[in-house]
Protein backbone atom coordinates (compact mmCIF):
# COMPACT_ATOMS: atom_id res chain seq x y z
CA UNK A 1 0.00 0.00 0.00
CA UNK A 2 1.06 3.37 -1.29
CA UNK A 3 0.26 6.62 0.91
CA UNK A 4 0.10 9.79 -1.52
CA UNK A 5 2.26 12.66 -0.12
CA UNK A 6 -0.15 15.51 1.33
CA UNK A 7 -1.44 17.58 -0.90
CA UNK A 8 0.41 21.29 -0.33
CA UNK A 9 -1.78 24.21 1.11
CA UNK A 10 -2.41 26.52 -1.76
CA UNK A 11 -1.28 29.37 0.70
CA UNK A 12 2.34 27.83 1.62
CA UNK A 13 2.69 27.28 -2.49
CA UNK A 14 5.86 28.30 -3.72
CA UNK A 15 4.69 30.28 -7.15
CA UNK A 16 4.52 33.42 -6.23
CA UNK A 17 1.42 34.40 -8.58
CA UNK A 18 -1.06 32.13 -6.60
CA UNK A 19 -2.01 31.90 -3.34
CA UNK A 20 1.36 32.05 -1.04
CA UNK A 21 2.23 35.55 -1.58
CA UNK A 22 -0.91 38.09 -1.78
CA UNK A 23 1.77 40.00 -3.04
CA UNK A 24 2.88 38.28 -5.96
CA UNK A 25 -0.80 37.94 -6.72
CA UNK A 26 -1.80 41.40 -6.93
CA UNK A 27 1.33 41.97 -8.82
CA UNK A 28 0.04 39.41 -11.55
CA UNK A 29 -3.67 40.79 -11.44
CA UNK A 30 -2.08 44.00 -12.67
CA UNK A 31 -1.54 42.76 -15.70
CA UNK A 32 -3.97 41.36 -16.76
CA UNK A 33 -5.21 42.86 -19.52
CA UNK A 34 -9.13 42.33 -19.02
CA UNK A 35 -11.84 41.68 -16.05
CA UNK A 36 -12.62 38.43 -17.67
CA UNK A 37 -9.07 37.10 -17.11
CA UNK A 38 -8.99 38.43 -13.75
CA UNK A 39 -12.29 36.77 -12.98
CA UNK A 40 -10.70 33.49 -14.60
CA UNK A 41 -7.50 33.85 -12.56
CA UNK A 42 -9.22 33.93 -9.26
CA UNK A 43 -12.18 31.70 -10.22
CA UNK A 44 -10.64 28.05 -8.66
CA UNK A 45 -9.48 29.88 -5.48
CA UNK A 46 -11.33 29.46 -2.20
CA UNK A 47 -13.45 31.84 -0.11
CA UNK A 48 -10.89 31.96 2.25
CA UNK A 49 -8.14 32.62 -0.04
CA UNK A 50 -9.89 35.70 -2.30
CA UNK A 51 -9.93 36.58 2.10
CA UNK A 52 -6.34 36.81 2.34
CA UNK A 53 -5.94 38.37 -0.72
CA UNK A 54 -8.79 41.26 -0.30
CA UNK A 55 -7.31 41.74 3.46
CA UNK A 56 -3.93 42.38 1.31
CA UNK A 57 -5.23 44.86 -0.85
CA UNK A 58 -7.02 46.80 1.94
CA UNK A 59 -10.45 46.37 0.99
CA UNK A 60 -12.92 46.03 3.80
CA UNK A 61 -16.29 44.62 4.68
CA UNK A 62 -15.65 41.20 2.74
CA UNK A 63 -15.99 39.01 5.61
CA UNK A 64 -19.79 38.21 4.78
CA UNK A 65 -19.81 38.71 0.89
CA UNK A 66 -20.56 35.66 -1.51
CA UNK A 67 -17.36 34.29 -3.59
CA UNK A 68 -18.57 35.60 -6.92
CA UNK A 69 -19.11 39.45 -5.39
CA UNK A 70 -15.84 39.04 -3.79
CA UNK A 71 -14.13 38.27 -7.04
CA UNK A 72 -15.44 41.01 -8.67
CA UNK A 73 -15.03 43.50 -5.82
CA UNK A 74 -10.92 42.04 -6.29
CA UNK A 75 -10.97 42.12 -9.91
CA UNK A 76 -12.69 45.78 -9.55
CA UNK A 77 -10.22 47.09 -7.35
CA UNK A 78 -7.26 45.59 -9.39
CA UNK A 79 -7.85 45.42 -13.29
CA UNK A 80 -11.05 47.34 -12.88
CA UNK A 81 -9.69 50.82 -11.80
CA UNK A 82 -6.09 50.67 -14.05
CA UNK A 83 -8.91 49.69 -17.13
CA UNK A 84 -10.80 52.79 -16.41
CA UNK A 85 -7.73 55.76 -15.98
CA UNK A 86 -6.30 54.25 -19.26
CA UNK A 87 -9.62 54.55 -20.66
CA UNK A 88 -10.19 58.42 -18.80
CA UNK A 89 -6.91 58.73 -20.37
CA UNK A 90 -7.11 58.15 -24.34
CA UNK A 91 -10.58 58.89 -25.46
Amino acid sequence: MTTQPPSPDPLSSPDPTRRADPSGAAAHLATLTSRADGAAYLSDWSLRELRALAAHLGLRGVASHPKADLIDRLVTHTIGYRLASTALRHP
